[in-house]
């Protein structure tokens, strides 16, 4: 199923997609979103539900999300395969670190489902992700982490929330100056 709102001619995007294994599926999400690269419209929410059991889409899944962070991408949702289906080493290795090191606008990134055991969070201020005060929302649920990540994510988490509280006192601070 591929489903895209489009409320107005210039206004921003919702773009919903449902991939369950067909290859005609995979081949109409990537023709649509390659209408978006080339013709850069902006995208407001990119959420996909992936229900292949098969790791052949997860390059394509890749090539996707990097379309809706270079088109400004506002929040990101990811659900996998159902867990108790698939194994934690064949779920999708969602890419996190590069996600959030590469964007200036995503507000809100939610996963479920998914595997980060192959990320290493404690290399994040290393390429960028103290630098991503966009984010708002950072929601997680039935991921995989390995034990030391899961120290590093915390902090990472702590670290974000710590730059966006700063951020807003800067803000009221500047506003109280006018």
């Amino acid at each position: 199923m591929v489903t895209t709102y489009k409320p107005g001619l210039m206004t921003l995007s919702t773009l919903k997609f449902k991939i369950d294994g067909c290859r005609y599926q995979v081949k109409k999400i990537d023709q649509i979103l390659k209408r978006y690269r080339e013709t850069k419209i902006p995208i407001e929410k990119f959420d996909l539900l992936n229900y292949s059991d098969s790791g052949g889409v997860y390059p394509m899944i890749d090539k996707w999300l990097d379309i809706a962070l270079k088109n400004g991408v506002k929040e990101v949702k990811y659900t996998g395969f159902e867990s108790w289906k698939l194994p934690r080493e064949q779920r999708y290795p969602f890419p996190i670190v590069t996600v959030l090191a590469t964007t200036k606008s995503l507000r809100e990134l939610v996963l479920q489902c998914c595997n980060l055991e192959s990320v290493t969070l404690c290399t994040s201020h290393d390429k960028g992700i103290k630098n991503c005060y966009s984010l708002r929302k950072l929601w997680l649920t039935d991921v995989y982490l390995d034990n030391t990540d899961k120290i590093c994510y915390i902090t990472c988490v702590l670290t974000l929330l710590h730059s966006w509280n700063s951020s807003q006192e800067k803000e009221e601070e500047d506003q109280s100056v006018y």
